[in-house]
């Protein structure tokens, strides 16, 4: 005697967030994988390899003349291209009070060493590479003769024009009132060794403090500046928080101490650059894996041989694992939002904000207040996934693709036959707790199909059905299961099949987003009935399913009929079931609430069964 399974389900039509995205790395925090220490005497730059700034190549915009030389900035060439913050740059702006910046100076003072720990960008400059910020001056030759010890900041390549070192030599530091408070350093950029990815790593060089011959005071004031780098907004890392968790360097505001800083003159603070692909062309260009960029740097290749399968599955793996693509622009989240419906950014109270705008160029209709296009982020979905594989099946013709965009505002005209959701089939027993769930969609369908969604058991296999030409992907981690698709689908044919370990009967499928919309939740109960003389047909009342339990090669009829004989709904049997019924008859009107037959009709077969409909 057969027995069979059925999922009890109930929709549940509350709203939830299906995919909750913890802040990601803003900026800085993702160019690097560590704050280290390495170790290296520190040197200073040869007389014959250094190029001396003069005191009045310092000043501050508006620039004018006589330039203002007390915390004033001035202006060098690289040498090389080197990124920062998702940015490739070959020049560098070097400030008096002990950092440089690769953003034009600010018409302000930066002589507040706080500012490498606020956002305040109309006060404070940002990307900042600081190691030793304060209220600095540079002392002239002249000043020698009231006795301060002159000062030099002079640049130098090195290594095959591969190493930019910025030094600060004898540079009276953190009190302008103390003339031995003389301090040394250095910062260091290098050059990347990787061909697509400009970040380089930055180090911080320290030499000796004091031992300005022409005064006998010995005091040297080593505390109150701050160390470290800077990105676009509130975003840090504490140079002070090195061999340590990188959590630390990201959120502890301390300043300096003792010196130096590195805790010796032959320990140098590393920022480890992580090898990040950083390609402007295009956004949504669907190469989420940068393999335009493989080898060389050609970027002549036609879309259609940089985008493939892999693209895909590293998209559906990212929405399924949570852990998102890079966010920053220029990577990997940039170029796989194909639909141009990815953009976020974090408001001044740091609450995260969709915008919902679907533009060709990135840097329209933003909000107001954004005052660099760097607090933009990138997020991708499944189906992001879906449109690269609609392109990879040749029915759209490039990415990105926004001929598919919708109204955000307004009302939306609804095709009621249309899938806008899934559905859950009868579910298979394997034994010892492991159960089938087919997931259909809850109508028909042709063009990209994208749904993620959680249980509260654990999956342990996911089975994509690639059946009629389709192209199906669909993955899982954990209790999360994530399916992109495109094709032509109905209801009749489940588009993948989940199987499950469940020890307890009641099974549920949560945040269940389909093509980028948030529809609710399923919950139910997987009951065993036994195929018994007679249970031909069975309604799960929770769910309004009907279950029809025949020979495949039988043709039959099954109608819903109310106690008049009129029938009130017929439905189409080519699909072999399960059969919903919404209350609706066949014109689509919702019928009235009572008692309700539902018959089955077919050669040798005639059951009918009563159903009450509670509107």
């Amino acid at each position: 005697m057969k027995r069979f399974l059925l999922f009890a389900v109930g929709a549940a039509m509350i709203i939830s967030l299906a995919f909750t995205q913890q802040r990601l790395k803003a900026q800085v925090y993702g160019e690097f994988n560590d704050v280290t220490i390495s170790f290296g005497s520190y040197t200073e730059i040869p007389s014959g390899s250094k190029d001396i700034l003069q005191p009045t190549e310092f000043d501050i915009p508006p620039f004018v003349d006589p330039p203002d030389m007390d915390d004033g900035y001035a202006r060098i060439e690289i040498g090389f291209d080197f990124g920062f913050n998702s940015d490739v740059y070959n020049t560098v702006w070097v400030c008096v009070n002990g950092f440089i910046t690769f953003n034009e100076p600010l018409y302000t003072r930066a002589d507040v060493s706080r500012g490498l720990f606020i956002d305040e960008p109309s006060t404070y400059p940002r990307n900042v590479v600081a190691p030793y910020w304060g209220d600095h001056v540079y002392r002239t030759e002249d000043e020698r003769f009231d006795d301060w010890m002159p000062s030099e900041i002079s640049y130098g390549l090195s290594n095959n024009d591969s190493i930019l070192t910025i030094q600060w030599k004898n540079l009276n530091i953190n009190d302008k009132t103390v003339r031995s408070s003389v301090g040394n350093f250095q910062v260091k950029l290098y050059r990347s060794k990787d061909p697509i990815s400009p970040q380089g790593n930055i180090e911080f060089c320290y030499g000796t403090v004091g031992g300005n011959p022409y005064t006998t005071l010995n005091t040297v004031i080593t505390r109150g500046a701050s160390v470290g780098v800077k990105g676009e907004s509130n975003d840090y890392l504490n140079g002070l928080f090195f061999n340590t968790d990188i959590l630390q360097a990201r959120s502890n505001e301390t300043y300096t101490n003792l010196w130096p800083p590195s805790e010796g003159t032959d320990r140098r603070i590393l920022f480890d650059a992580e090898i990040r692909r950083n390609i402007e062309e295009w956004w949504g260009d669907g190469d989420a894996d940068f393999s335009k960029a493989e080898g060389e740097r050609d970027f002549g290749k036609a879309q259609n041989g940089f985008v493939t399968i892999n693209d895909v599955l590293k998209i559906v793996r990212a929405s399924a694992t949570g852990i998102p693509l890079d966010s920053v622009r220029r990577r990997e989240a940039y170029h796989g939002d194909v639909n141009h419906n990815g953009r976020y950014y974090y408001d001044n109270a740091g609450v995260r904000t969709d915008i919902p705008w679907k533009d060709m160029k990135y840097w329209d209709n933003l909000p107001e207040g954004i005052n660099s296009i760097k607090r933009i982020f990138y997020q991708t979905t499944e189906y992001d996934a879906s449109l690269i594989l609609h392109y990879l099946g040749a029915r759209v013709p490039e990415l990105p693709w926004l001929l598919d965009s919708f109204p955000q505002y307004g009302k939306i005209t609804v095709d009621e036959n249309k899938a806008n959701g899934i559905k859950v089939g009868a579910v298979n027993n394997e034994g010892n707790n492991i159960y089938t769930i087919p997931i259909y969609l809850n109508g028909y369908f042709d063009g990209p199909v994208a749904s993620k969604f959680t249980l509260n058991t654990d999956v342990i296999d996911v089975t994509a059905n690639k059946s009629d030409g389709n192209q199906v992907s669909a993955v899982y981690h954990g209790s999360t299961v994530v399916i992109a698709a495109s094709g032509e689908f109905d209801a009749s044919r489940p588009i993948c099949i989940v199987k499950i370990r469940a020890n307890a009967k009641e099974v549920s499928i949560n945040n269940i987003r389909f093509n980028d919309a948030n529809i609710g939740n399923i919950s139910g109960i997987i009951s065993e009935t036994d195929d018994m003389a007679g249970e031909m047909l069975i309604l799960d009342s929770y769910s309004q399913l009907l279950y029809v339990n025949v020979d495949e090669d039988i043709p039959y009829e099954l109608i819903v009929i109310d106690l008049l004989g009129n029938t009130v709904k017929t439905f189409d049997t080519s699909a072999k079931g399960p059969y919903f019924w919404d209350g609706a008859d066949n014109n689509g009107n919702i019928v009235q609430s009572g008692v309700y037959i539902y018959r089955l009709i077919g050669e040798g077969i005639s059951v009918s069964k009563k159903m009450i409909m509670n509107r």
